[in-house]
């Protein structure tokens, strides 16, 4: 695609422009001020380290990134991180789907909101397995790339995506304790609005924050000025969150997450559905001052997504239909520092389990396509982060996943050890290389494997269930390369750069198959059958980079990556997430003046062959591509001491029709311009 391929050459562009101001105020810039400060992570390894020293394709968003771009959805909050393909559905309304390097759905992404997973799945013509997050309350989004996360709990051969709530501390106004704060949002493209209103404070040994949002987006335009009917929502969202901390050994931490939205889904029939996604977590961490053999975490948590809908256009009127996902689970471990044998080791130990409860009903019997049931899964891990030389470390881990499905008369179980190895060697300070190995286990899913029953008319297949299915199993390889450098240019500016290559292979993949019989007058659809089967290995493979460059006044971020994968039995490429992916952020700042702006692009291509009709060609045949344009601009005046942020996005500058995978039923939105207001108090 030309305008991808310029793109990437405009990126190296922009980056010599932007040297060329850096290097002529080298000798009279002062030390610059507004350095971004490196996030902190619970990074794949467990342990707390900025994203940069850990050894694992791991990125980090903050309240700050989320800002600029007045993000509308979960998906908004993930744009820009390498290996990641989000999607919105009408069909499905303002629920997001998240995809890691091709893999999506049932859990091969472990989704939590503050540690709690987030397991909502409901098989339909729109979006099959989502998240329902107000991104209001959103302080920082952590991802783990690939089965690298072996201690992170049970599926994610994906990876890992942690939606971390708002802290006081993001929200605290330097030499403040407490403060509040309103905030109004209006966009263009279908007249959206919200209103958020929080207090914080953080006193001594307690941090609270409470905060309630109420938002409405009516149906969007796409490109072409064609209105998307329904695709729009109203939403209620709530986060209440207390912090202590008595001393430096104990933290105990609980929060409160509600977020409600209400939308209509079809064309020719029409739907209105409620979904309402509570999560409550309770995280309780001891730090003994006096040991480093103990640094304990306990995390509970109950998470519940209940989608309520009643036919309102259409028939059969006034059917209606109940979903709830439950999951209660748990996760403790603790990890131990300690010298041995002249090396340095943080031993981490633990278990975690959950609990998926599926309660399904359409018109007083079954749902069709999402089957009730129950799946409880345990598992125990160890790990152990070496420091072999003041160069080489070495990770090692082990993980042992348990599972038992159930629904009516129908169970399936098993279990699986999972491995992972690590290599890293610091070339030169501050360049780190890293070489690693690991295995990923995902037990399959109610649905999966135990749909039943019927489709409903006039195409009445039958809906088979495979208790014999076997649970997924992937085997990664990655070569990685980590570069943290300070004070490159000018005084304290900051150049950061992760890059890596993978090879990953899934045994016993897990695809639906739809066996469409036709008879002599066309489909026999009494004889078809729609159902889940295992694919002996699939294959993925792809590259990913994300650069940042900050001197305080300019800042650019370029993120890259390339994903592949196919049927490796058939050829067939899969349709999940594959394709190229280009973000280009440059911006500047005047902290003088309280301004902050810059430009967005972001580019795709070769997206997913929605229906090929030679499945067998789609690896060499794909299709679909775009470039989008994105200006932000925020105002901040320092004589209001910092008390009023005004900020400015136009997203879609050039009003460009595009779908994120061709397998959407309709187009993303238009231009949209969005406009907001903070008042701080």
């Amino acid at each position: 695609m030309p305008a991808f391929r310029t793109l990437l050459a405009g990126s190296t562009a922009v980056a010599l422009v932007l040297a060329l101001p850096v290097m002529a105020e080298a000798e009279e810039a002062a030390a610059p001020a507004s350095i971004v400060l490196d996030p902190v992570m619970v990074s794949a390894e467990r342990t707390e380290k900025r994203p940069v020293d850990s050894l694992a394709p791991v990125s980090v968003r903050t309240s700050n990134d989320f800002a600029r771009f007045q993000p509308l959805s979960a998906g908004d909050l993930l744009d820009g991180v390498p290996g990641v393909t989000t999607s919105v559905s009408a069909v499905s309304g303002p629920g997001t789907k998240i995809g890691i390097r091709g893999m999506e759905n049932f859990g091969r992404v472990n989704v939590m909101v503050d540690g709690a997973r987030q397991n909502f799945q409901r098989s339909s013509h729109g979006e099959n397995t989502m998240v329902f997050i107000d991104p209001e309350l959103i302080g920082q989004v952590d991802v783990v790339r690939g089965p690298s996360a072996a201690i992170y709990g049970s599926g994610a051969v994906g990876g890992v995506v942690n939606f971390r709530t708002k802290d006081a501390a993001d929200l605290l106004r330097p030499g403040e304790t407490f403060g509040a704060s309103l905030t109004g949002t209006v966009g263009t493209n279908g007249d959206g609005r919200r209103g958020t209103a929080t207090a914080y404070g953080a006193v001594d040994w307690a941090d609270v924050v409470v905060s309630t949002s109420l938002g409405r987006l009516e149906d969007y335009e796409d490109g072409d000025g064609t209105k998307v009917v329904n695709s729009g929502w109203d939403q209620q969202s709530a986060l209440a969150k207390l912090t202590l901390t008595p001393n430096d050994s104990h933290m105990l931490r609980v929060s409160l997450i509600h977020n409600k939205f209400d939308f209509e889904s079809g064309t020719a029939t029409v739907d209105d559905l409620t979904t309402t996604a509570n999560t409550v977590t309770g995280t309780y961490h001891f730090t003994p001052e006096d040991t480093p053999l103990v640094d304990l975490t306990v995390n509970a948590y109950y998470t519940t997504t209940e989608q309520e809908e009643t036919r309102i256009s259409g028939s059969p009127l006034g059917r209606e239909t109940r979903l709830e996902v439950e999951t209660p689970g748990f996760d403790v471990f603790n990890t131990s520092r300690f010298d041995l044998g002249g090396t340095g080791h943080a031993l981490t130990v633990g278990v975690d389990g959950f609990q998926d409860t599926v309660e399904a009903t359409r018109a007083g019997g079954p749902l069709e396509f999402t089957p009730a049931g129950e799946r409880r899964v345990l598992g125990a891990f160890i790990q152990d982060e070496i420091a072999l030389t003041d160069r080489w470390s070495l990770v090692g881990a082990l993980r042992f996943d348990d599972y038992t499905l159930e629904s009516g008369a129908l169970e399936s179980s098993d279990n699986a050890v999972s491995p992972k190895v690590t290599l890293g060697y610091e070339l030169l300070d501050g360049i780190t290389a890293y070489g690693s190995w690991a295995n990923a286990f995902r037990a399959p899913s109610i649905t999966e494997t135990l749909i039943n029953g019927s489709h409903p008319p006039p195409a009445s297949f039958r809906f088979v269930p495979n208790p014999n299915l076997q649970p997924e199993t992937a085997e990664n390889w990655e070569v990685g390369l980590n570069v943290a450098q300070d004070d490159l240019f000018l005084p304290q500016d900051k150049l950061r750069l992760k890059a890596s290559v993978y090879q990953a292979s899934v045994d016993d993949y897990i695809a639906e198959y739809f066996n469409l019989v036709m008879g002599r007058f066309g489909p026999n659809f009494a004889a078809s059958t729609y159902g889940y089967e295992n694919i002996p290995e699939a294959h993925l493979r792809g590259g990913e980079l994300e650069l940042s460059y900050d001197a305080g006044f300019a800042y650019a971020g370029l993120s890259l990556s390339r994903a592949r994968g196919k049927n490796a039995e058939t050829g067939e490429r899969l349709q999940s997430g594959l394709g190229d992916h280009a973000t280009l952020t440059i911006g500047a700042r005047d902290r003088d003046n309280g301004l902050d702006f810059g430009w967005r692009f972001t580019g795709r291509r070769d997206l997913d062959v929605a229906l090929p009709d030679d499945p067998t060609d789609a690896a060499d045949d794909p299709a679909g591509g775009y470039l989008l344009h994105t200006a932000y601009v925020s105002y901040t005046p320092p004589q209001l001491d910092d008390a009023v942020t005004l900020r400015l996005t136009v997203d879609n500058i050039f009003d460009t029709t595009y779908q994120t995978t061709l397998a959407n039923q309709e187009a993303e939105p238009g231009r949209t311009v969005l406009v907001s207001g903070t008042i701080r108090f």
